[in-house]
């Protein structure tokens, strides 16, 4: 760990122009590790050029985060090509073409990795910290400013709270690491983060999402081998979005029900859903894991249809003739995959 502070240390000093940015379909996690770092570079490093770049809106209104207005929302593969940073800071990913639906190339820019998955499929960079904790955001507090020392930006406990509270499912998933989670999150509220007022901010519904809740819940099919899954048909989310309601509303929607409903149905612990991903192009469709802890890693599940995450959260995105046959390409990876 000494060796990569070092390295760190020096690559921040040495670089001129910097690039701070996450994967693609951004959640509160990627938001908050990547905002943290780019607010926290600003502040120590005040006559950096940095840029903090997302090349998706996150489903979630995050608007209430300190500097979050400072989040450019454009494509990170042209980014890297017009901007030609010297260092590059990926957050929440092991790869940087996760962070792009454009082949992203680095060119000559440094390569950092502050991530918390598995790390079996990673680029090679120039440092890699993983040290897998729960939330990336953990990740990012601890290395920058448990043992960097930085100075703290403003806003940053609201920050790196909610990344912590989103990631741990507000501390509902197993945790190896839990005295370290507790001791972090003790310092924040002690320094006016309150988990009751974020959780409050995230956690508002619309109409619209509540129509996507209740046509999942309409179409769940609760299995006797343990998980139990739903869908959106196509013509319904295209039906839908023609009615002038929004991407952001349709995932969101979706996430309500995944987070809250999928593992929760009669005796099953685990489940997903499947629902078209139009803005990815048509017959691309998303899916969505979720297990009880110790049940089922979904994340070797999502693996075989070229997606990863989290052994009790876990997605991807593939291709597909139509709904029926996503959902026969969910249940054949199910099947191949081990039960553990």
């Amino acid at each position: 760990m000494e060796d990569q502070i070092f390295q760190l240390k020096k690559l921040l000093e040495d670089a001129e122009n910097i690039l701070v940015t996450s994967h693609i379909s951004p959640d509160p996690d990627a938001v908050c590790s990547s905002l943290l770092i780019y607010l926290a570079i600003k502040t120590n490093y005040p006559d950096k050029k940095i840029k903090l770049v997302l090349e998706e809106k996150p489903s979630n209104d995050l608007s209430f985060l300190q500097g979050y207005e400072q989040i450019e929302f454009v494509d990170v593969a042209e980014t890297l090509r017009q901007d030609n940073p010297d260092l590059v800071i990926v957050a929440d990913a092991g790869k940087l073409n996760r962070c792009s639906r454009n082949p992203a190339e680095l060119h000559e820019a440094k390569l950092v990795i502050i991530d918390h998955h598995e790390p079996d499929d990673k680029d090679d960079a120039d440092v890699y910290v993983n040290n897998g904790t729960p939330a990336a955001t953990q990740e990012v507090y601890n290395l920058l400013f448990e043992k960097l020392g930085w100075t703290k930006p403003e806003g940053y406990q609201d920050i790196a709270l909610l990344g912590i509270l989103a990631d741990t499912f507000r501390f509902r998933y197993r945790n190896p690491l839990h005295r370290e989670t507790f001791r972090i999150v003790s310092d924040l509220l002690d320094a006016g983060a309150s988990i009751e007022v974020l959780e409050s901010k995230l956690n508002r519904y619309t109409k619209p999402q509540l129509e996507i809740l209740g046509h999942l819940a309409a179409n769940a099919v609760v299995t006797d081998q343990g998980f139990s899954y739903s869908w959106l048909y196509d013509e319904y989310v295209k039906d839908w979005l023609g009615k002038g309601n929004s991407v952001m509303d349709l995932k969101n929607g979706c996430e309500i029900f995944v987070n809250q409903f999928v593992r929760n149905l009669n005796n099953n612990l685990w489940g997903f859903i499947v629902y078209p991903d139009l803005a990815a192009g048509e017959g691309s469709y998303s899916v969505s894991f979720r297990s009880a802890s110790g049940v089922r890693n979904v994340q070797n599940i999502a693996k075989l249809l070229g997606g990863g995450g989290h052994v009790p959260a876990a997605g991807a995105k593939f291709q597909a003739a139509n709904m029926q046959e996503a959902i026969n390409k969910v249940l054949k990876a199910i099947e191949n995959t081990p039960d553990s």
